[in-house]
């Protein structure tokens, strides 16, 4: 079947002499892995249309029983931003990008979550940034995307502390916030009110929220928990050791 479908480019890897692996999500068919032949040799139909982020329009021959297709050709709809973004912001988008890799699976399209992916990228080109802030919203709306939506909730135990210095429990098996450490949760994970706040406020749409290195930090260290959990095997942030380091 001949498909022609936008996408953005997630990764790519050098295949053979002068051929790239192609992993992008595409609006109509989520996750797709591709076969670009040519795309090393220095006059190739590619161009670069096929940078890591770059939003393009793919053609390629898709067959039911093989789980990498031959991309036929690929329109540039927006270049890729990431070479003027900042270094912070620059690992922020690798972040994302690999979280969508890594994650979500192939054939499961969710045109909300491309919307979702595209409107941030359209932020980056026209503003130069890819804030903590971007970051947290893409992986709030991954968790929905791939059937593990983020819904922070208090328990009903007692009167809650708004002070930031406050310390609280969060279970992620159902994203469910305790005062008490000592109420039975399946995986537990203790939290500043501070830093959930910044989750709620986030996943409300506020993306002007400030947020600091050590909360992003904080936050990381929750959504790989959270991911491990529900995906039911080890997930983590590769580029994220580049901040770190």
């Amino acid at each position: 079947m001949n498909v022609s479908t936008n996408a953005i480019i997630l990764r790519t890897i050098n295949y053979l002499e002068s051929s790239k692996i192609i992993y992008a999500y595409s609006k109509e068919y989520g996750k797709q892995t591709l076969v670009a032949k040519g795309a090393l040799r220095a006059k190739s139909k590619f161009g670069s249309s096929l940078e890591l982020c770059s939003e393009v329009e793919l053609k390629y021959y898709k067959k039911s029983n093989r789980d990498m297709h031959n991309l036929t050709n690929a329109e540039l709809i927006r270049k890729s931003f990431i070479d003027k973004l900042s270094f912070v912001d620059k690992i922020l988008c690798l972040m994302m990008s690999e979280s969508i890799f890594k994650l979500e699976e192939d054939d499961n399209p969710d045109e909300q979550f491309y919307s979702t992916i595209q409107s941030l990228i359209d932020i980056s080109c026209s503003e130069y940034i890819f804030s903590p802030t971007m970051f947290i919203y893409s992986q709030i709306q991954l968790a929905s995307s791939i059937g593990h939506a983020i819904h922070l909730r208090w328990d009903n135990s007692g009167m809650i502390d708004y002070s930031n210095e406050n310390e609280v429990f969060l279970d992620i098996s159902n994203c469910k916030i305790y005062l008490d450490n000592n109420i039975r949760a399946e995986r537990r994970l203790k939290f500043k009110i501070e830093e959930l706040k910044i989750i709620k406020e986030v996943s409300n749409g506020f993306l002007d929220t400030d947020v600091t290195i050590s909360i992003l930090k904080r936050l990381v260290y929750f959504f790989e928990n959270y991911f491990s959990y529900h995906s039911e095997k080890k997930f983590n942030y590769n580029s994220f050791e580049l901040i770190n380091s």
